[in-house]
């Protein structure tokens, strides 16, 4: 061989040298599933519900294809294990049983992909980490956004496409006027709900975008702009949309929009988006990188330490054990009347409308007014829940009033202090 060839590697460790180390790995992956399980059924119906999330079913795939077709730069890293994995692995246990107490499944779906870069760097070290790196953190794209960041985030794509698609209509001669989200437009008024904000286009296009800008060969802020190009496109092409549909009412005459042509101009307008995008990609991106082979050879003698791996398996096996004790451990409801026997008659205050219903989201629910000598009214709901498991529970009314078509324009506490003596208290207004 001339000093010129390529340098192999005198000795690769392999798939049947290192099994203890996959049969461990595999271990761990399957006690954090079994520790997950709710926020990862959670997950599922997200996916099968939310139409700018039904891309979740291919994302571990698509990570998963990524590692499996580098595998065979794997079998040249020194890949030991790193004990510092131990402490992402304990803050995911613990965000995962923060969720189950809170019935906030996003918080426990973070921590599963928390714990797993764990898992993984108990098993492979740093090196091993930077390697997978591109894969993991695209993991992260298939979990939903926080209810409340999702509604905020749909708002502000709501308005600037709103704006946007007003700017094309009056480019074209029309005439129409804005009032928030509703467009005026002579003939009707289009309202930009939440399915028109652009949030179908931004989710899954950004996740696209980062898949290819990991992929890319590109300088580091190359990569950033490829990621971060999928915000000015979609914004471009859904208002571009919406424009577009008010231009047909308005030549039409017609006053709404047929549900197969709406759907039809939709998904031409992604593919609008998608061509764009492998524009940007074509003049930013340049050519997949190419990964080079390390040539790290383990020099261990096959007999690698695995007592993180190992203790990575322990945490996990704790956590499902925990998990399992939180599903059996009997519920104590505190004793109580039922939410009908509440009083019409209250001091300085008296019931207009007080409707109880049993046919809720909730184990019973109340809701109407009082009102004061003066008819101010003061209005009351109140919902109770007998058990809070499997993710039955109150929402913020952050998220809920904003759904209902309002705007939060202030929040902030308030002390009450009670007239017949008792201790102030702070409530959200």
């Amino acid at each position: 061989m001339s000093a010129s060839s390529s340098i192999i590697p005198s000795r690769l460790w392999t798939f049947t040298e290192h099994d203890g180390r996959f049969r461990l790995l595999a271990a761990a992956f399957l006690l954090l599933g079994i520790g997950f399980y709710r926020c990862l059924w959670d997950l599922v119906e997200i996916w099968k519900s939310q139409p700018e999330y039904e891309f979740g079913f291919a994302v571990p795939l698509v990570a998963a294809a990524m590692i499996w077709l580098d595998r065979k730069r794997f079998l040249t890293l020194d890949l030991s294990g790193s004990w510092w994995g131990g402490i992402p692995m304990a803050v995911g246990i613990l965000m995962g049983v923060a969720g189950n107490l809170s019935n906030i499944w996003a918080v426990g779906q973070y921590g599963l992909l928390v714990a797993l870069g764990g898992v993984i760097l108990m098993a492979m070290g740093f090196r091993g980490m930077r390697a997978v790196l591109g894969p993991y953190l695209f993991l992260y794209f298939m979990v939903p956004l926080p209810a409340i960041l999702h509604q905020d985030l749909t708002l502000k794509l709501q308005l600037l496409s709103s704006l946007l698609a007003v700017d094309i209509m009056r480019l074209f001669g029309m005439s129409v006027q804005l009032s928030g989200n509703i467009i005026d437009i002579g003939v009707t008024r289009l309202e930009i709900v939440e399915a028109c904000s652009g949030l179908r286009y931004l989710i899954p296009l950004s996740g696209l975008a980062f898949l290819a800008a990991s992929l890319s060969r590109a300088p580091l802020w190359r990569q950033l702009l490829i990621f971060l190009s999928a915000i000015p496109i979609t914004l471009l092409m859904n208002g571009l949309r919406i424009g577009m549909t008010g231009l047909m009412m308005e030549h039409s005459g017609s006053q709404v929009v047929d549900e197969l042509q709406h759907e039809i101009f939709g998904w031409l307008i992604y593919l609008g988006c998608l061509g764009l995008f492998l524009v940007i990609l074509n003049l930013l991106g340049g050519q997949p990188r190419q990964k080079p082979v390390i040539n790290k050879i383990n020099d261990h003698g096959g007999k690698i330490s695995h007592l993180p791996l190992q203790f990575a398996v322990v945490l996990g096996l704790a956590n499902g054990l925990l998990v399992l004790g939180m599903e059996l451990r009997p519920e104590q409801p505190p004793a109580r009347q039922s939410l009908e026997a509440f009083p019409l008659l209250l001091p300085l205050w008296q019931a207009r409308e007080l409707n109880h219903s049993v046919l809720s989201a909730a184990d019973e629910t109340l809701q109407g007014y009082f009102v004061n000598k003066a008819d101010q009214p003061v209005h009351l709901f109140v919902n109770y829940y007998a058990s809070q498991k499997g993710g039955r529970g109150p929402h913020a009314p952050r998220i809920c009033i904003p759904g209902g078509g309002w705007k939060v324009i202030k929040s902030d506490q308030v002390t009450i202090t009670p007239r017949d003596g008792g201790p102030p208290f702070a409530v959200n207004r």
